[in-house]
């Protein structure tokens, strides 16, 4: 896929697109270093024929690299404009009391969010569920490691685990209800 950046000749062109590593011989086909061996010219013509196919490298890897760039933004303007609209039918669906509507080629519905897990006090939250930087249990960190403890969080993952084969809520701990999001199949 080679621009047109410079008028190369063909044995140099066909270096744009040619395998850098791949073993000579097998298909038939000759890698890079083999080609540029192949190449029986004076070094000057040789390298000023290089650099153009250098020069013409580079200008095609900036124009895909734009490209990219140009297909992320567009993708995420949709990804903004798919949150849009599905905050847009929540919206409307909640305040029409719509629960659901179907036909044959797509459902949408209002669904719950799983509860969530809120620390309410942190400092009455069981060491067993506090995380320190280590990821151990603010139980099992030995008492002469205590003062090197940079960070310490609520493993909020564990605690839901525990409620759900439990449902137990430890200390300083309340679980919300999620709202509702839409889903559409």
């Amino acid at each position: 896929m080679a621009l047109p950046v410079y008028n190369l000749e063909p044995e140099y062109a066909v270096l744009a697109d040619m395998p850098l590593e791949a073993p000579a011989g097998e298909d038939g086909r000759l890698n890079v270093e083999e080609a540029l061996d192949a190449l029986r010219e004076e070094i000057a013509p040789k390298l000023l024929a290089l650099a153009k196919v250098v020069r013409t490298l580079e200008a095609e890897a900036d124009l895909l690299e734009e490209h990219a760039r140009s297909l992320n933004a567009r993708a995420n303007g949709r990804r903004r404009r798919v949150d849009f609209l599905k905050r847009w039918m929540k919206s409307q669906m909640e305040s029409a009391g719509v629960d659901k509507a179907k036909d044959a080629f797509v459902t949408v519905w209002l669904q719950a969010s799983p509860p969530s897990v809120e620390v309410l006090e942190e400092a009455s939250v069981p060491p067993e569920f506090k995380r320190v930087t280590l990821k151990l249990p603010l139980s099992l960190v030995p008492p002469g490691l205590l003062g090197l403890v940079q960070t310490c969080d609520v493993d909020k993952a564990t605690i839901a685990e525990l409620i759900k084969q439990t449902g137990e809520l430890p200390a300083g701990i309340d679980l919300r209800q999620g709202a509702k999001h839409i889903r559409i199949r």
